[in-house]
């Protein structure tokens, strides 16, 4: 029951929030939010990017100590496969390695928390980025 939440539940209820963020962020990028407040983020918000930041940056140099990590490849593929299919295979992803599944834990919640941050309106509407980098030239 816990294999089913874990990798079942809670990816699509990632990719729900995370959809739902899209588009309401484009509402306020096609409304023309004010540009100044595009930096500032929540205390808790950057303590929790940073923790995350590190646990993936850290998986990355295990992944290259591990040589039993290239079979989990084909596994994640099908998982994929069948998250976006929506036929849900949990045994696909409980076969592979405890380091690949606290890999694709970590990257669902960073995708989870992406929407709550001011950085998702990079991905909604790009030019503004650009416009902000220009201007501070």
């Amino acid at each position: 029951m816990l294999q089913f939440i874990v990798w079942v539940v809670y990816p699509y209820s990632v990719l729900f929030v995370f959809i739902m963020g899209l588009v309401w962020q484009y509402d306020y990028a096609i409304a023309g939010v004010n540009e100044k407040n595009i930096f500032k983020t929540t205390y808790s918000v950057r303590v929790l990017l940073n923790v995350l930041l590190v646990v993936i940056g850290t998986s990355f140099l295990f992944l290259n100590f591990f040589e039993t990590i290239q079979p989990d490849r084909q596994l994640l593929i099908n998982w994929t496969v069948s998250i976006l299919t929506l036929r849900p295979d949990v045994n696909s992803i409980t076969q592979s390695t405890l380091v690949t599944k606290i890999h694709l834990f970590t990257f669902l919640t960073m995708l989870l928390m992406l929407p709550f941050t001011s950085y998702i309106r990079y991905l909604v509407c790009p030019t503004t980025l650009l416009k902000i980098i220009k201007n501070k030239r």
